[in-house]
């Protein structure tokens, strides 16, 4: 039996418990077989996903620092990440994506970004902050793991 050898890993993380243990498992796979790291995180920028409020929409000037702070946060996420290959000679790429709501659902921007980079293996987190907890597999992790064309590694 021939066994192919993993060169491109992505964990996809949205700062929850389960995608930051899938990023720490992505990390020592990585490690293991030498292969490239990809770390992903995505934001929804579709202003109604945030703005609706007890009193209407925010307004533009509001939602672009709604953004900034989403990015901000996404962004100290993929940090503790670099932090931890830091030292193990990993090659780590990492990736902000925005995308409109309209456009793309999060597991399919996950899907597709694994297919433009040749991703060999997705690491991703069991549930995210949009899962109902009582789910035993969230609705990304479970359209990632159905349509995605490569490997997916689900950590609780």
């Amino acid at each position: 039996m021939k066994t192919s050898k993993i060169s491109k890993i992505l964990v996809a993380v949205d700062g929850s418990h389960s995608s930051m243990q899938a990023a720490k498992q992505a990390v020592e796979l990585a490690k293991k077989y030498s292969a490239e790291l990809f770390a992903l995180t995505i934001i929804n920028t579709q202003p109604w996903f945030h703005s609706s409020t007890l009193y209407g929409w925010a307004s533009s000037e509001t939602m672009e620092k709604v953004h900034e702070s989403d990015i901000h946060r996404a962004q100290a996420w993929l940090d503790r990440i670099k932090e931890a290959v830091k030292d193990l000679g990993i090659r780590l790429q990492t990736k902000i994506l925005l995308i409109p709501y309209t456009q793309s659902s999060t597991a399919g921007a996950i899907i597709k970004y694994a297919e433009e980079n040749h991703i060999g293996l997705i690491v991703i987190g069991t549930r995210g902050y949009s899962g109902i907890k009582k789910t035993l597999l969230g609705s990304v992790a479970l359209a990632v793991l159905t349509y995605s064309q490569c490997a997916v590694l689900v950590i609780k």
